[in-house]
């Protein structure tokens, strides 16, 4: 891994911005429970609220549906800072992508009678030189190697705290330390692999958005921390050997150099450059709106 990264222009593409609304089919109702002032400074306020599904059914299938949407666009795209960047090679992809979009949400609307689904998308073609842009993703980048960085250093108890709940079954943090060894150190393995799979979830596609030797890098950075991810879930997860022995075995230098490399293309292209209005012509898609890219 090198410890510096030019990043002067990205492949051409579009910047894809993504709006699924979805309207109706619940409304709330409050009930104010009681109001009064704490040391004559601080205001509390009490009440309870009521959610109202009118159909349940259908509220189920309208998420369903969108999330089937936002897997559509992204994908073709990479999720950015600023905005799903998408590679000017899959313009044929990205219409094909908006359109079909469009046609799920036409096909829920025709028979739902309490939620309606509109999908709205701004695409802008992005000049190579784009700082803003180029700022943007290598921040992103270095964001990533941060997060896969603090995973395997944090203490135990922030790493329980900060991973998904789910894998908890219930006991709270504080608890999985009382456990013993074998079982909190697998539970410990876990919660930090499962923070690595978060952080490299951001860079997903980010290297199709890059230059071929910052792309390089990225896939290299992605392909480490799964490779770490793995080895604590199979070594102490499954075969029970002690956490911090692996740990101490991790060399993250790596990913350390690759955000560094990556701060530091983010630093060079701090300076403003937004192009011509003709490059970066924002064209908005409303729901009914024929499709031109």
């Amino acid at each position: 891994m090198t410890e510096e990264i030019k990043i002067d222009t990205i492949p051409p593409g579009f910047l894809v911005i993504s709006k699924i609304e979805m309207r109706g089919g619940i409304h709330y109702e409050r009930d104010d429970v009681d109001e009064y002032f704490e040391d004559d400074i601080r205001k509390i306020k009490e009440w309870n609220t009521k959610s109202i599904i009118d159909d349940v059914d259908e509220r189920a299938e309208a998420i369903k549906t969108i999330s089937t949407m936002r897997r559509t666009i992204g994908a073709i795209c990479a999720n950015t800072k600023v905005g799903m960047l998408c590679p000017a090679e899959k313009k044929t992809q990205l219409y094909e992508a908006v359109t079909e979009i469009k046609e799920l949400a036409k096909e829920f609307n025709s028979t739902a009678s309490t939620v309606e689904i509109s999908p709205w998308f701004g695409i802008a073609k992005v000049k190579e030189d784009n700082q803003t842009v180029i700022e943007a993703i290598a921040g992103q980048v270095a964001e990533v190697c941060t997060r896969v960085d603090e995973a395997l250093t944090i203490s135990d108890l922030a790493a329980l705290r900060k991973a998904p709940r789910r894998f908890l079954k219930g006991i709270k943090p504080e608890k999985v330390l009382e456990l013993t060894e074998a079982k909190r150190d697998a539970f410990l393995a876990r919660a930090r692999a499962e923070l690595i799979r978060s952080a490299i979830s951001d860079a997903k596609g980010i290297h199709e958005v890059l230059p071929e030797i910052a792309s390089k890098e990225i896939r290299e950075t992605v392909k480490q921390s799964r490779k770490i991810a793995r080895a604590l879930c199979n070594r102490v997860e499954r075969k029970q050997e002690d956490l911090q022995e692996v740990l101490n075995e991790v060399d993250i230098s790596g990913i350390r150099r690759t955000r560094t490399a990556f701060v530091k293309a983010a630093a060079k292209a701090s300076d403003f450059s937004l192009g011509s209005t003709e490059s970066n012509q924002m064209v908005v898609f409303a729901p009914s709106r024929k499709i031109e890219i």
